[in-house]
């Protein structure tokens, strides 16, 4: 554990670096609202109607081309409501999810937001703290989950020397490091920027892409037939050009964005009922194409919680005794999986533990934690062990 005092950042140093460095966060493009709505007119789909809206409007036909407005603004207004509502719940989470930091500023601890640290700041992290930045550990050894980095699931010690990356996790022990990079120029940062930086045409694109492309093939054969019968016939162009205009208008599926959108917002609120936040109205179609979803090892697709089944006594040991047994040897500040199974459990069959003296959380190493406590004025140890296979033994 640090000391209440300690060697940090001043108040005026950490706004000095703070303005020269910026938050330490990733920066999110935030587009106007205008363009936003602006950009739900500027799709494929969209072309077509607002192309069939010009040869409208050529055509005199005025109250077609005030349907085809009327479509196009509804369709963009839908849209955009929609996955305004998902953005604005999304923000409303990111802020409940803040990261809090527990910094060194003018000789004290103190808890900071993880957005106002800056290079240079003393940082202390423990189990179950998500790292808020690049650190060079100067104090303590501890035990970190860098798969939301690399997707290895195997944690990795880290020990005085050695640089911690942000958004790793601590599964085990304390340290204290210098903040050496903060924000986009951080390990995680970067590859953010690189993940964001990165595209690729959605599965419906490239489907209303060939729409279109079919159509405006299948357009220019049956006009050009009519301009070759028109010419063989020697009626005047002014006299086919209206035909041709129209059979341009008949072509194009004019109620197919707004159908589209309606069935993709209705498909999006049921997902919200169901835990399902959609940020985009297109993601339902692209999830409805999967055929196939490949995950890592690191168990993204599982609650990531045990839960403990059956419990095998040896002759003379009650079952709630070796519970109690487990439970001692367990501690919940460390948020380790099983612990939190065991611990579970023993909640609902065991009233009180003896009071705990001394524990040593469970360390790979040894494949064992160690729990000491006290019960009637005398001194009991508990110890659990892991072998390789995961199944307890006390």
């Amino acid at each position: 554990m640090p000391e209440n005092t300690c060697d940090g950042l001043s108040s005026d140093e950490a706004r000095q670096r703070f303005a020269q460095y910026g938050p330490n966060a990733v920066a999110e493009e935030k587009p106007k609202n205008w363009l936003l709505f602006l950009h739900k007119f500027w799709a494929p789909v969209p072309w077509m109607l607002e192309g069939t809206l010009i040869l409208e409007a050529i055509l005199g036909k005025w109250p077609e081309a005030i349907i085809i407005t009327l479509l196009l603004i509804f369709n963009g207004a839908l849209g955009f409501s929609q996955e305004r509502k998902a953005q604005s719940a999304l923000a409303l989470l990111k802020e409940r999810l803040r990261i809090q930091a527990r910094a060194c500023r003018d000789g004290q601890w103190q808890s900071l937001s993880a957005s106002d640290l800056v290079p240079g700041d003393l940082v202390h992290v423990r189990v179950g703290d998500i790292v808020p930045a690049d650190l060079h550990l100067s104090d303590g050894s501890i035990l970190v989950d860098q798969s939301a980095l690399t997707g290895e699931s195997m944690p990795v010690e880290c020990a005085v020397g050695d640089t911690l990356y942000s958004a790793s996790v601590v599964r085990r022990g304390e340290a204290s490091g210098e903040v050496t990079a903060t924000g986009a120029r951080s390990y995680f940062g970067k590859t953010a920027e690189l993940v964001r930086g990165a595209g690729a045409k959605s599965h419906l694109e490239e489907l209303v892409l060939s729409i279109v492309r079919y159509l405006i093939i299948m357009d220019v054969v049956l006009v050009a037939a009519i301009l070759i019968y028109a010419a063989a016939n020697h009626i005047s162009l002014a006299e086919i050009l209206p035909f041709a205009l129209i059979l341009l208008v008949a072509s194009v599926p004019v109620a197919l964005p707004a159908t589209f959108t309606l069935a993709t917002a209705i498909a999006s609120l049921h997902l919200v009922h169901r835990g399902v936040l959609v940020t985009r109205l297109a993601a339902v179609e692209e999830a409805a194409a999967m055929s196939d979803l490949c995950s890592d090892k690191t168990g993204t697709l599982t609650q990531n919680r045990l839960s403990l089944s059956q419990i095998k006594t040896w002759p003379g040991v009650e079952e709630t005794q070796l519970l109690s047994m487990a439970a001692m040897a367990s501690d919940s500040a460390t948020q380790d999986p099983i612990d939190l199974a065991i611990l579970r459990k023993s909640a609902a069959r065991i009233t009180a533990l003896p009071d705990r003296q001394q524990f040593v959380p469970f360390d790979p190493a040894t494949k064992r934690s160690e729990g000491v406590f006290m019960q009637d004025g005398a001194f009991m140890a508990r110890t659990q062990r892991r072998p390789p296979d995961h199944r307890q033994t006390l």
